[in-house]
Protein backbone atom coordinates (compact mmCIF):
# COMPACT_ATOMS: atom_id res chain seq x y z
CA UNK A 1 0.00 0.00 0.00
CA UNK A 2 2.46 2.09 0.80
CA UNK A 3 4.64 1.69 -2.59
CA UNK A 4 1.88 2.27 -4.32
CA UNK A 5 0.78 5.26 -2.48
CA UNK A 6 4.78 6.51 -3.31
CA UNK A 7 4.11 5.48 -7.14
CA UNK A 8 0.47 7.36 -7.94
CA UNK A 9 2.02 10.68 -7.70
CA UNK A 10 4.86 9.93 -10.53
CA UNK A 11 2.15 7.77 -12.61
CA UNK A 12 -0.53 10.99 -12.75
CA UNK A 13 2.12 13.83 -13.53
CA UNK A 14 3.66 11.25 -16.37
CA UNK A 15 -0.17 10.96 -17.92
CA UNK A 16 -0.41 14.86 -17.75
CA UNK A 17 3.03 15.36 -19.11
CA UNK A 18 2.26 12.99 -22.05
CA UNK A 19 -1.48 15.10 -22.48
CA UNK A 20 0.30 18.11 -22.49
CA UNK A 21 2.56 17.13 -25.13
CA UNK A 22 0.11 15.45 -27.02
CA UNK A 23 -2.16 18.63 -27.40
CA UNK A 24 0.66 20.68 -27.85
CA UNK A 25 1.52 18.48 -31.17
CA UNK A 26 -2.08 18.50 -32.48
CA UNK A 27 -1.76 22.58 -31.76
CA UNK A 28 1.11 22.22 -33.53
CA UNK A 29 0.14 20.39 -36.71
CA UNK A 30 -2.84 22.36 -36.47
CA UNK A 31 -0.81 25.67 -36.92
CA UNK A 32 1.29 24.22 -39.89
CA UNK A 33 -2.24 22.67 -41.37
CA UNK A 34 -3.17 26.00 -41.54
CA UNK A 35 -0.27 27.88 -42.66
CA UNK A 36 0.19 26.94 -45.45
CA UNK A 37 0.67 29.69 -48.33
CA UNK A 38 -1.56 31.48 -50.39
CA UNK A 39 -0.85 33.70 -53.34
CA UNK A 40 -3.02 37.11 -54.44
CA UNK A 41 -1.76 36.89 -58.49
CA UNK A 42 -2.28 40.56 -59.79
CA UNK A 43 -1.91 41.53 -63.46
CA UNK A 44 -1.49 44.96 -65.05
CA UNK A 45 -2.14 45.26 -68.83
CA UNK A 46 -0.16 47.92 -70.80
CA UNK A 47 -0.69 48.77 -74.37
CA UNK A 48 1.87 48.79 -77.15
CA UNK A 49 0.44 51.44 -79.46
CA UNK A 50 4.20 50.69 -82.16
CA UNK A 51 2.89 47.31 -82.47
CA UNK A 52 -0.86 46.78 -81.39
CA UNK A 53 -0.44 44.04 -79.12
CA UNK A 54 -0.80 43.93 -75.43
CA UNK A 55 1.50 43.18 -72.39
CA UNK A 56 0.28 42.12 -68.77
CA UNK A 57 2.94 41.95 -66.38
CA UNK A 58 2.07 39.73 -63.38
CA UNK A 59 2.80 40.06 -59.59
CA UNK A 60 2.28 36.90 -56.66
CA UNK A 61 2.54 37.76 -53.32
CA UNK A 62 2.71 34.94 -51.35
CA UNK A 63 0.90 35.01 -47.49
CA UNK A 64 1.93 32.87 -44.72
CA UNK A 65 4.90 32.29 -46.23
CA UNK A 66 8.02 32.06 -43.57
CA UNK A 67 10.91 34.30 -44.12
CA UNK A 68 14.10 31.98 -46.33
CA UNK A 69 11.39 29.56 -47.78
CA UNK A 70 12.28 28.60 -51.62
CA UNK A 71 9.50 28.41 -53.78
CA UNK A 72 9.67 27.11 -57.75
CA UNK A 73 7.03 29.32 -59.07
CA UNK A 74 5.36 27.59 -62.46
CA UNK A 75 3.34 28.94 -64.69
CA UNK A 76 1.04 26.14 -66.08
CA UNK A 77 -1.52 27.63 -68.13
CA UNK A 78 -1.84 31.07 -70.16
CA UNK A 79 -4.01 32.67 -72.33
CA UNK A 80 -4.57 33.45 -75.11
CA UNK A 81 -3.25 30.50 -76.88
CA UNK A 82 0.47 32.22 -78.55
CA UNK A 83 1.04 34.49 -76.23
CA UNK A 84 4.38 34.01 -74.45
CA UNK A 85 5.45 33.72 -70.67
CA UNK A 86 8.68 35.01 -69.28
CA UNK A 87 10.20 33.34 -67.66
CA UNK A 88 7.42 30.32 -67.31
CA UNK A 89 9.71 29.53 -64.17
CA UNK A 90 11.29 30.76 -61.73
CA UNK A 91 12.66 30.34 -58.23
CA UNK A 92 12.84 32.59 -55.35
CA UNK A 93 13.55 32.84 -52.05
CA UNK A 94 10.63 34.35 -49.89
CA UNK A 95 11.58 37.56 -47.57
CA UNK A 96 9.03 38.98 -45.28
CA UNK A 97 6.06 40.63 -47.48
CA UNK A 98 7.84 40.01 -51.01
CA UNK A 99 6.47 39.08 -54.25
CA UNK A 100 7.77 37.44 -57.25
CA UNK A 101 7.06 38.51 -61.60
CA UNK A 102 6.81 37.07 -65.05
CA UNK A 103 5.67 38.63 -67.79
CA UNK A 104 3.11 37.69 -70.72
CA UNK A 105 3.84 39.39 -73.84
CA UNK A 106 2.70 38.61 -77.73
CA UNK A 107 -1.28 39.26 -77.22
CA UNK A 108 -3.46 40.60 -80.06
CA UNK A 109 -4.59 44.11 -79.47
CA UNK A 110 -8.11 42.45 -80.20
CA UNK A 111 -7.84 40.05 -77.14
CA UNK A 112 -10.72 41.09 -74.59
CA UNK A 113 -8.75 39.13 -71.71
CA UNK A 114 -6.29 36.57 -70.37
CA UNK A 115 -5.81 34.28 -67.73
CA UNK A 116 -2.96 32.15 -66.16
CA UNK A 117 -2.74 29.87 -63.15
CA UNK A 118 0.34 29.53 -61.35
CA UNK A 119 1.66 26.10 -59.18
CA UNK A 120 4.23 27.08 -56.47
CA UNK A 121 6.04 24.18 -54.37
CA UNK A 122 7.69 25.52 -51.33
CA UNK A 123 10.19 24.51 -48.96
CA UNK A 124 11.90 25.31 -45.88
CA UNK A 125 15.58 26.74 -46.37
CA UNK A 126 17.78 23.78 -45.62
CA UNK A 127 19.93 26.52 -43.86
CA UNK A 128 17.29 27.31 -41.23
CA UNK A 129 16.21 24.26 -39.24
CA UNK A 130 13.04 23.58 -37.28
CA UNK A 131 10.78 24.65 -40.29
CA UNK A 132 8.71 22.06 -42.04
CA UNK A 133 8.40 21.56 -45.87
CA UNK A 134 4.99 23.21 -47.34
CA UNK A 135 3.08 21.10 -49.89
CA UNK A 136 2.59 21.77 -53.50
CA UNK A 137 0.11 24.55 -54.04
CA UNK A 138 -1.51 25.96 -57.18
CA UNK A 139 -3.39 29.15 -57.51
CA UNK A 140 -6.79 29.58 -58.79
CA UNK A 141 -7.63 30.65 -62.26
CA UNK A 142 -6.57 34.71 -62.50
CA UNK A 143 -8.07 36.66 -65.25
CA UNK A 144 -7.51 40.28 -66.09
CA UNK A 145 -10.02 41.69 -68.49
CA UNK A 146 -8.56 44.00 -71.61
CA UNK A 147 -9.90 46.63 -73.85
CA UNK A 148 -8.90 47.64 -77.27
CA UNK A 149 -5.25 48.09 -78.68
CA UNK A 150 -4.58 49.41 -81.58
CA UNK A 151 -1.09 50.21 -83.08
CA UNK A 152 0.21 53.34 -84.79
CA UNK A 153 -2.27 55.60 -87.36
CA UNK A 154 -2.58 53.89 -90.51
CA UNK A 155 -1.92 56.16 -93.59
CA UNK A 156 -4.96 57.18 -95.34
CA UNK A 157 -5.31 55.03 -98.87
CA UNK A 158 -7.59 57.06 -101.65
CA UNK A 159 -10.23 55.53 -102.81
CA UNK A 160 -11.77 56.87 -106.19
CA UNK A 161 -14.90 55.73 -107.97
CA UNK A 162 -16.16 57.45 -111.37
CA UNK A 163 -19.26 57.37 -112.85
CA UNK A 164 -20.05 59.66 -116.11
CA UNK A 165 -23.22 60.40 -117.96
CA UNK A 166 -23.86 62.31 -121.68
CA UNK A 167 -23.29 65.85 -119.25
CA UNK A 168 -22.24 65.33 -116.55
CA UNK A 169 -19.20 63.09 -114.29
CA UNK A 170 -19.74 61.96 -110.88
CA UNK A 171 -16.63 60.86 -108.52
CA UNK A 172 -16.91 59.18 -105.31
CA UNK A 173 -14.14 59.78 -103.09
CA UNK A 174 -13.39 58.18 -100.15
CA UNK A 175 -10.44 57.40 -97.35
CA UNK A 176 -9.29 54.36 -95.97
CA UNK A 177 -6.64 52.07 -94.72
CA UNK A 178 -5.42 48.78 -93.78
CA UNK A 179 -3.94 48.01 -89.85
CA UNK A 180 -1.37 46.19 -88.15
CA UNK A 181 -3.65 43.37 -87.42
CA UNK A 182 -4.27 43.18 -91.05
CA UNK A 183 -8.02 44.19 -90.84
CA UNK A 184 -8.92 46.96 -93.55
CA UNK A 185 -11.03 49.48 -91.86
CA UNK A 186 -11.20 53.00 -92.13
CA UNK A 187 -8.56 55.44 -90.78
CA UNK A 188 -9.89 56.65 -87.73
CA UNK A 189 -7.47 59.47 -86.21
CA UNK A 190 -6.02 62.60 -87.53
CA UNK A 191 -4.11 63.51 -89.14
CA UNK A 192 -4.86 61.93 -92.20
CA UNK A 193 -7.75 64.11 -94.03
CA UNK A 194 -7.10 63.67 -98.18
CA UNK A 195 -7.42 66.79 -100.41
CA UNK A 196 -8.43 65.54 -103.72
CA UNK A 197 -8.31 68.37 -106.97
CA UNK A 198 -11.13 67.74 -109.41
CA UNK A 199 -9.71 68.94 -112.87
CA UNK A 200 -11.25 70.02 -116.20
CA UNK A 201 -9.69 69.87 -119.97
CA UNK A 202 -11.35 71.46 -122.61
CA UNK A 203 -8.76 71.18 -125.20
CA UNK A 204 -8.74 67.82 -125.39
CA UNK A 205 -6.73 66.85 -122.30
CA UNK A 206 -3.49 69.16 -122.82
CA UNK A 207 -3.94 71.34 -120.16
CA UNK A 208 -6.14 70.90 -117.02
CA UNK A 209 -7.65 73.58 -114.51
CA UNK A 210 -9.00 72.91 -111.22
CA UNK A 211 -12.62 73.25 -110.88
CA UNK A 212 -13.39 71.70 -107.04
CA UNK A 213 -11.54 70.68 -103.99
CA UNK A 214 -13.20 68.30 -101.50
CA UNK A 215 -11.07 67.61 -98.21
CA UNK A 216 -11.61 64.03 -97.14
CA UNK A 217 -11.54 63.19 -93.01
CA UNK A 218 -10.64 59.78 -92.14
CA UNK A 219 -13.31 57.14 -92.43
CA UNK A 220 -15.77 59.48 -94.72
CA UNK A 221 -16.91 59.40 -98.29
CA UNK A 222 -17.87 62.41 -100.22
CA UNK A 223 -19.66 62.56 -104.00
CA UNK A 224 -19.46 65.15 -105.92
CA UNK A 225 -20.73 65.89 -109.27
CA UNK A 226 -19.13 67.84 -112.63
CA UNK A 227 -20.97 68.86 -115.39
CA UNK A 228 -20.01 70.23 -119.11
CA UNK A 229 -18.45 68.50 -121.67
CA UNK A 230 -15.22 67.78 -121.47
CA UNK A 231 -12.07 66.09 -120.18
CA UNK A 232 -12.05 65.56 -116.17
CA UNK A 233 -9.32 63.68 -113.76
CA UNK A 234 -8.90 64.11 -109.89
CA UNK A 235 -5.26 64.27 -108.38
CA UNK A 236 -4.09 64.45 -104.97
CA UNK A 237 -1.13 67.28 -105.12
CA UNK A 238 0.69 67.02 -108.29
CA UNK A 239 -0.21 62.82 -108.46
CA UNK A 240 -3.18 62.07 -111.14
CA UNK A 241 -5.10 59.40 -109.45
CA UNK A 242 -5.32 56.12 -111.28
CA UNK A 243 -8.74 55.47 -112.84
CA UNK A 244 -10.13 59.08 -112.43
CA UNK A 245 -10.20 59.99 -116.12
CA UNK A 246 -13.77 60.30 -117.57
CA UNK A 247 -14.52 62.29 -120.66
CA UNK A 248 -18.17 63.90 -120.88
CA UNK A 249 -19.53 64.71 -124.28
CA UNK A 250 -21.89 66.87 -124.05
CA UNK A 251 -24.40 65.58 -126.27
CA UNK A 252 -27.60 63.86 -124.91
CA UNK A 253 -29.76 62.47 -127.40
CA UNK A 254 -32.37 60.23 -126.11
CA UNK A 255 -31.72 58.21 -122.97
CA UNK A 256 -28.45 58.46 -121.16
CA UNK A 257 -25.89 56.06 -122.47
CA UNK A 258 -24.38 53.44 -119.96
CA UNK A 259 -20.92 54.75 -119.13
CA UNK A 260 -18.08 53.34 -120.64
CA UNK A 261 -14.87 52.25 -118.65
CA UNK A 262 -12.00 54.71 -119.75
CA UNK A 263 -9.84 52.47 -121.80
CA UNK A 264 -5.93 51.98 -120.38
CA UNK A 265 -3.76 53.89 -122.50
CA UNK A 266 -0.81 51.55 -123.37
CA UNK A 267 2.57 53.57 -123.87
CA UNK A 268 4.31 53.93 -127.39
CA UNK A 269 7.72 52.32 -127.50
CA UNK A 270 10.48 54.73 -129.23
CA UNK A 271 11.86 54.24 -132.58
CA UNK A 272 15.68 53.73 -130.67
CA UNK A 273 18.06 55.56 -128.42
CA UNK A 274 21.89 55.18 -128.88
CA UNK A 275 24.71 55.60 -127.26
CA UNK A 276 28.59 56.98 -127.90
CA UNK A 277 31.19 56.93 -125.00
CA UNK A 278 33.96 57.75 -124.75
CA UNK A 279 36.44 57.14 -122.47
CA UNK A 280 39.20 58.42 -120.16
CA UNK A 281 42.58 58.19 -121.84
CA UNK A 282 44.33 60.44 -119.67
CA UNK A 283 45.00 59.91 -115.67
CA UNK A 284 42.74 61.87 -113.61
CA UNK A 285 40.50 63.31 -116.26
CA UNK A 286 37.13 62.14 -117.08
CA UNK A 287 35.52 60.26 -120.25
CA UNK A 288 32.28 60.77 -121.04
CA UNK A 289 29.11 59.29 -123.05
CA UNK A 290 25.77 60.78 -124.96
CA UNK A 291 22.71 58.49 -124.92
CA UNK A 292 19.98 59.88 -127.86
CA UNK A 293 16.50 59.01 -127.68
CA UNK A 294 14.02 59.40 -130.35
CA UNK A 295 10.24 59.84 -129.68
CA UNK A 296 8.05 57.56 -131.71
CA UNK A 297 6.61 59.94 -134.53
CA UNK A 298 3.66 57.71 -134.80
CA UNK A 299 2.93 58.54 -131.22
CA UNK A 300 0.04 60.51 -130.79
CA UNK A 301 1.29 61.76 -127.29
CA UNK A 302 4.43 63.64 -126.50
CA UNK A 303 6.81 61.56 -124.17
CA UNK A 304 8.81 61.72 -121.13
CA UNK A 305 11.97 60.35 -120.62
CA UNK A 306 14.56 59.19 -118.17
CA UNK A 307 17.97 57.48 -117.65
CA UNK A 308 19.57 55.47 -115.47
CA UNK A 309 23.35 54.07 -114.75
CA UNK A 310 23.40 50.84 -113.23
CA UNK A 311 19.73 51.50 -112.17
CA UNK A 312 20.28 54.82 -110.60
CA UNK A 313 17.77 57.98 -112.46
CA UNK A 314 20.68 60.32 -113.62
CA UNK A 315 18.30 62.28 -115.60
CA UNK A 316 14.58 62.93 -116.82
CA UNK A 317 13.35 65.30 -119.32
CA UNK A 318 10.59 67.28 -119.82
CA UNK A 319 7.98 66.76 -122.49
CA UNK A 320 9.44 65.37 -125.64
CA UNK A 321 7.22 66.05 -128.97
CA UNK A 322 6.83 62.86 -131.27
CA UNK A 323 9.56 62.26 -133.30
CA UNK A 324 11.88 64.55 -131.51
CA UNK A 325 14.98 63.82 -130.27
CA UNK A 326 16.14 63.87 -126.32
CA UNK A 327 20.40 63.87 -125.26
CA UNK A 328 21.76 63.43 -122.24
CA UNK A 329 25.35 63.73 -121.66
CA UNK A 330 27.17 61.83 -118.64
CA UNK A 331 30.30 61.19 -116.94
CA UNK A 332 32.61 58.47 -117.60
CA UNK A 333 35.62 57.67 -115.21
CA UNK A 334 38.81 55.63 -115.30
CA UNK A 335 38.16 51.97 -114.73
CA UNK A 336 34.31 52.39 -114.46
CA UNK A 337 32.23 49.97 -115.83
CA UNK A 338 27.97 51.52 -116.07
CA UNK A 339 25.02 49.81 -117.28
CA UNK A 340 23.13 52.39 -119.09
CA UNK A 341 19.70 52.20 -119.39
CA UNK A 342 16.75 54.65 -120.47
CA UNK A 343 12.70 54.26 -120.02
CA UNK A 344 9.90 56.51 -121.02
CA UNK A 345 6.16 57.41 -120.07
CA UNK A 346 3.35 59.10 -121.35
CA UNK A 347 0.81 59.53 -118.76
CA UNK A 348 2.67 61.73 -116.77
CA UNK A 349 5.33 59.21 -115.03
CA UNK A 350 2.46 57.27 -113.65
CA UNK A 351 3.91 54.51 -116.12
CA UNK A 352 6.71 53.84 -117.16
CA UNK A 353 8.37 51.67 -120.00
CA UNK A 354 12.07 50.83 -120.95
CA UNK A 355 13.04 52.18 -124.29
CA UNK A 356 14.77 50.18 -127.04
CA UNK A 357 19.21 50.73 -126.98
CA UNK A 358 20.32 49.83 -130.61
CA UNK A 359 23.83 50.49 -129.24
CA UNK A 360 25.55 48.18 -126.26
CA UNK A 361 23.93 49.99 -123.15
CA UNK A 362 27.21 48.49 -121.05
CA UNK A 363 30.11 50.85 -120.78
CA UNK A 364 33.34 49.33 -119.42
CA UNK A 365 36.15 52.00 -119.20
CA UNK A 366 39.94 50.50 -119.03
CA UNK A 367 42.00 52.13 -116.11
CA UNK A 368 44.45 54.58 -116.86
CA UNK A 369 47.66 53.36 -114.99
CA UNK A 370 50.93 55.63 -114.74
CA UNK A 371 51.51 59.14 -116.01
CA UNK A 372 50.63 60.72 -119.08
CA UNK A 373 51.64 64.18 -120.37
CA UNK A 374 49.23 66.12 -122.14
CA UNK A 375 51.65 68.32 -123.33
CA UNK A 376 54.95 66.77 -122.98
CA UNK A 377 58.12 68.49 -122.68
CA UNK A 378 60.00 69.57 -126.13
CA UNK A 379 62.99 67.51 -127.27
CA UNK A 380 66.03 68.78 -127.60
CA UNK A 381 69.53 67.42 -129.41
CA UNK A 382 71.68 65.80 -127.43
CA UNK A 383 75.26 67.47 -127.45
CA UNK A 384 78.36 66.32 -129.11
CA UNK A 385 80.95 63.90 -127.01
CA UNK A 386 84.00 65.72 -125.87
CA UNK A 387 87.07 65.24 -124.12
CA UNK A 388 88.20 65.52 -120.80
CA UNK A 389 90.96 65.62 -118.57
CA UNK A 390 91.25 63.17 -116.09
CA UNK A 391 90.82 64.03 -112.19
CA UNK A 392 89.53 67.58 -112.97
CA UNK A 393 87.25 67.13 -115.61
CA UNK A 394 88.09 69.87 -118.18
CA UNK A 395 87.63 69.86 -122.04
CA UNK A 396 91.19 68.49 -124.06
CA UNK A 397 91.14 71.39 -126.59
CA UNK A 398 90.26 74.41 -124.51
CA UNK A 399 92.77 73.61 -122.08
CA UNK A 400 95.54 73.03 -124.47
CA UNK A 401 95.19 75.92 -126.60
CA UNK A 402 95.09 78.12 -123.20
CA UNK A 403 98.54 76.28 -122.35
CA UNK A 404 99.99 77.23 -125.77
CA UNK A 405 98.93 80.68 -124.95
CA UNK A 406 100.23 80.89 -121.59
CA UNK A 407 103.49 79.79 -122.86
CA UNK A 408 103.18 82.21 -126.35
CA UNK A 409 103.28 85.34 -123.51
CA UNK A 410 105.59 83.87 -121.27
CA UNK A 411 108.33 83.50 -124.42
CA UNK A 412 107.98 86.80 -125.63
CA UNK A 413 108.15 88.33 -121.99
CA UNK A 414 111.91 86.91 -121.60
CA UNK A 415 112.83 88.31 -125.43
CA UNK A 416 111.69 91.37 -124.32
CA UNK A 417 113.94 91.01 -120.39
CA UNK A 418 116.89 89.99 -122.79
CA UNK A 419 116.57 93.15 -125.07
CA UNK A 420 116.31 95.46 -121.84
CA UNK A 421 119.59 93.51 -120.49
CA UNK A 422 121.51 94.00 -123.90
CA UNK A 423 121.08 98.00 -124.01
CA UNK A 424 122.04 98.50 -120.56
CA UNK A 425 125.57 96.51 -121.17
CA UNK A 426 125.89 98.79 -124.08
CA UNK A 427 125.29 101.95 -122.33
Amino acid sequence: MYAWDRLRPRRVAAAFTALGLSAAGLIGFAGVASALPTTSLVGVPSCDTTTGTWTVQWTGSPKDTPAGDIGTITVTSATPAGSLVVPDQLTTTQAPKSSYTFTQTGIAGGTTSVTVIVTEDWVANPAVTGKPAYALTKTPTTTVDLGTCDGPSPTPTPVVSVTTTCNSVTYTLGNTSVVTDGVERPAVSAPGTITYTIEKSTDGGTTYTAVDSVDVAPGDTVTKTESGAGKYQVAIGATVQAGSAATVTGVCSGPNPTPTPTPTVTPTLTTSGTIVSACPTVLGKNGSYVITITSAPSSTESAEFRVAETGTVVATSGSVAPGANYAYTGVLTSGEAVTITASQSVDNGVTWTPVTITDPAAVVCAKVLGVTFENPPPVTAPKAPTSTLPFTGMPVLPTLLVGFGLLGMGAALVAVSRRRRSGVAEL
